[in-house]
């Protein structure tokens, strides 16, 4: 079946060199993607979690019964947080 259409061992090999500078290029760029992915969503979750800390910040200065357990703190906000920086910061890494 592999020989008939043309996808046998023998014949692949002869077009893949890495003499070529497009093979190369392409090798290089294809083994950079998963970095650049896992970079991308680093700095978003990080971008997040800088958001969300500063929320949290925000809600203890203007309330501080929030620590001593006598009022709740604005679960809404970080939620809303969550889920804009998310939605916002994953574009980059998926379009790639």
């Amino acid at each position: 079946f592999l020989h008939n259409a043309g996808l046998d061992i023998d014949s692949q090999a002869k077009n893949i060199a890495l003499t070529k500078p497009e093979i190369f290029a392409g090798l290089l760029l294809g083994a950079m993607l998963p970095y650049v992915f896992s970079a991308f969503t680093i700095r978003s979750v990080g971008k997040a979690a800088f958001g969300m800390v500063e929320e949290v910040r925000r809600q203890i200065h203007n309330d501080p019964g929030i620590l001593a357990g006598t009022s709740e703190p604005d679960y809404k906000a970080c939620i809303r947080i969550s889920t804009i920086s998310s939605l916002r910061e994953m574009i980059a890494p998926g379009c790639l």
